[in-house]
């Protein structure tokens, strides 16, 4: 009736479209290309075939009972066996091209062959890790090399046999259905279509990978089948079966390899984390790289696929004395999927955030490399609080994932310190007034120098005791202040620090004992310290000099 709109089922409709699009070509195959197949090759194009009919029966009829049953069909998953099947397939086409480079009909053939052998095994490994997600503009990339594909190709076919030239067109054809799958309708701006004709409506929308994946693996069987096509029409002598079935669990066993990979970079390469943010992802792991002048933040993060789109990271370069930014890196999320098999089945990706290093970077100041995680939602940016964290929080948005300072390049050397520590640290020169006014400020200048990195937090006292009373006047901060820790000190350092302390008004005036050293803040245990001449310090304390207190 008009003014009604209709309804069809559309399951009914995606069944349909695959009976419509196997069908066909599945025939016209099984008629005209397999008989011109060796026998065993034969049965390799036909098991694949059915093999992957049944990959997307799977998908599209199997009710699975959990995340992981519905992860491990998913046409649209990255990892699982949709994914794993179609990577083999490419690389099957890539051993396939390599033998029959080895008998071409010139070199011009042999050349060729060999770049479709790459050129599948490059597209194996994308479709199982998604290397093109990683790439600028990669769909500009993947047109280019389409083109350059269909030129090579026609050009072969011009000089091969005529026999041959079906194989050609089959491989084309493959081509051209795979990379319409794979740039075009992965392109579309709507992840599902819910009306389909006019006012025909489907009971449930149709997702658009369950158009995309099928035209993908069609395409990629057709591109195998033409590879197949052409080791037989050169009639190689050796079992090339055999060899493809060999060829295929070593490609197999490769990928089982890469999907161990990921766990043990997470427990090898990287600090461990345990991180979680308002948005449902978690922090597991993060690596903190210099390269020249860039960092690298590297991140392991597991989140539901349904969490993850349109989420960010910023990495955040924070002074550790004033809290002002030194440099900063705002990255949408690339997603680029390690496994599967986080928590309750959860995705887990890898991001990776480069920053940038101003060239006037200061030297010897300590910084706070932060992050902070924010969702994007039509134009709103929404920073996402940190709900729980075993690393330190800067703010409550963000976490401290390491520190960084710029060394400054020093080649001179210790020569007759006021006292070595046992830590490498050497106490160079201490500029101590010869007096001071009670209520004043006393600057007292230490240079300081390192034969080894630091690793502990250490606190330098100042002791002034007085001669005749015996009274102590008692300060600690930093060696080189706040700017500088001593977990931070680098072989090599040199630098020096003024201190500023004002003195009590009602300090005695008198002459007074000027003693300094090293504890660490964790223990307070004082660090051992020997003179010039390898003698240690009574009670590891340094002695400066004599400072006159007046009135």
């Amino acid at each position: 009736m008009e003014g009604q709109e209709a309804q069809i089922a559309t399951q009914t409709l995606l069944r349909l479209f695959l009976v419509l699009l196997y069908a066909p070509i599945g025939c016209y195959a099984c008629a005209r290309l397999f008989p011109r197949l060796a026998p065993g090759l034969r049965l390799v194009a036909a098991l694949l075939l059915l093999g992957q009919i049944l990959i997307i029966g799977m998908a599209l009829e199997y009710q699975p009972l959990s995340q992981w049953e519905e992860w491990l069909w998913h046409l649209n998953a990255e990892g699982n066996i949709a994914a794993a099947f179609a990577s083999t397939q490419l690389a099957l086409a890539s051993g396939a091209a390599l033998l029959a480079a080895r008998r071409p009909s010139g070199r011009w053939h042999r050349r060729y062959l060999g770049g479709m052998a790459l050129l599948f095994l490059f597209l194996a490994g994308d479709e199982y890790m998604q290397i093109h997600e990683t790439l600028p503009a990669w769909e500009i990339v993947y047109a280019a090399l389409g083109a350059a594909v269909v030129m090579a190709t026609l050009m072969a076919a011009r000089g091969a046999p005529a026999e041959a030239r079906r194989w050609h067109v089959c491989l084309l054809a493959g081509l051209a259905i795979s990379g319409v799958a794979a740039v075009f309708v992965e392109q579309l701006k709507q992840p599902a279509i819910c009306a389909f004709f006019g006012d025909v409506n489907g009971d449930g929308c149709l997702w658009r990978y369950f158009v995309e994946e099928p035209l993908e693996l069609l395409g990629i069987w057709l591109a195998l089948l033409a590879m197949l096509g052409l080791t037989t029409e050169l009639r190689l002598s050796k079992p090339v079966a055999r060899f493809l079935l060999g060829w295929s669990f070593l490609w197999l066993l490769l990928l089982c390899l890469w999907s161990l990979a990921p766990g043990l970079e997470l427990r090898l390469m990287t600090e461990p984390a345990n991180v979680r943010f308002g948005s449902g992802t978690e922090l597991h792991g993060y690596r903190v790289e210099r390269r020249k002048h860039e960092l690298f933040a590297h991140l392991i993060v597991s989140a539901r696929q349904a969490d993850y789109p349109w989420l960010g990271y910023t990495v955040v370069l924070v002074d550790q004395v004033t809290g002002a930014e030194l440099a900063r890196r705002d990255r949408f999320s690339r997603g680029q999927l390690l496994w599967h098999l986080g928590a309750d089945w959860r995705h887990v990706y890898r991001e990776t955030i480069p920053v940038l290093l101003p060239a006037e970077t200061p030297e010897n100041r300590a910084y706070w490399i932060v992050l902070t995680q924010w969702r994007e939602r039509e134009g709103l940016y929404t920073t996402q609080s940190v709900e729980a964290s075993d690393l330190p929080r800067l703010t409550e948005t963000q976490i401290i994932i390491g520190e960084y300072l710029r060394p400054e390049p020093s080649n001179k050397g210790i020569l007759d310190p006021l006292a070595r520590f046992s830590n490498g640290f050497a106490l160079v020169q201490a500029d101590l007034p010869a007096s001071a006014k009670a209520g004043d400020k006393l600057a007292i200048t230490f240079r300081w120098q390192a034969e080894a990195a630091g690793v502990d937090d250490l606190i330098q006292f100042l002791h002034l005791g007085h001669i005749r009373s015996g009274a102590w006047h008692v300060t600690d901060q930093q060696p080189l202040g706040a700017r500088l820790p001593t977990r931070l000190w680098y072989t090599g350092l040199d630098d020096s620090e003024t201190w500023q302390l004002p003195l009590p008004e009602d300090l005695a005036a008198g002459e007074y004992q000027v003693y300094s050293g090293l504890y660490r803040h964790s223990d307070g245990e004082r660090l051992p310290a020997f003179d010039s001449d390898g003698g240690s310090w009574l009670d590891n304390r340094v002695a400066l000099g004599n400072l006159i207190i007046r009135d």
